[in-house]
């Protein structure tokens, strides 16, 4: 089986509005061989609302505009160039749920779409969802599984999607 890498970063910087509203700038930039991705960097401004917070659950949503610059490997391009820049629009949204008393529980699932504003149907996006959850004081295990999404990658006979499922085990060391 051959090997595939998967490499992104993001960075994100929140300034938080009265009643719960919020603007976001987000930068990132993604690798995927499994995709044919070479290279991607967005940039995206968003709107953002906490629609529930407490002490248990926080629910939010966000929309906005996003451009990426995409290169694809070459084998994978059918296009006059492998360097494309499309505008997409960008709607997402976090759902966690936690507690904070023995045994420690946190789960976390997130989606990000971004629907081309550029090619007509074409609709990309990650989900992830994870669950840590502690076993006894201060060891806790977890799982974590992510699906990144192409609905028009470059090739036609392409895969779509890249799913990708981690387990981890941690203890937490406190003075």
């Amino acid at each position: 089986m051959p090997t595939t890498t998967r490499n992104s970063a993001a960075l994100q910087g929140t300034y938080y509005l009265p009643r719960r509203w919020s603007t976001m700038a987000v930068l990132t930039t993604e690798q995927n061989d499994e995709l044919n991705l070479e290279l991607r960097l967005t940039g995206a401004g968003m709107l953002g609302r906490a629609l529930i917070q407490s002490n248990s659950m926080e629910l939010g949503l966000a929309g906005g505009l996003a451009v990426a610059r995409e290169r694809f490997s070459p084998a994978a391009v059918n296009m006059a160039s492998e360097n494309n820049t499309s505008f997409e629009a960008v709607l997402a949204g976090q759902w966690d749920a936690f507690r904070f008393d023995s045994p420690k529980l946190d789960f976390s699932t997130s989606f990000s779409l971004y629907p081309s504003l550029s090619t007509a149907g074409r609709v990309r996006g990650e989900s992830t969802t994870r669950l840590k959850y502690e076993l006894f004081p201060d060891f806790n295990v977890g799982v974590t599984i992510t699906d990144t999404f192409d609905s028009k990658p470059p090739e036609e006979d392409a895969t779509k999607n890249d799913f990708v499922s981690t387990f981890t085990i941690g203890w937490s060391y406190r003075r």
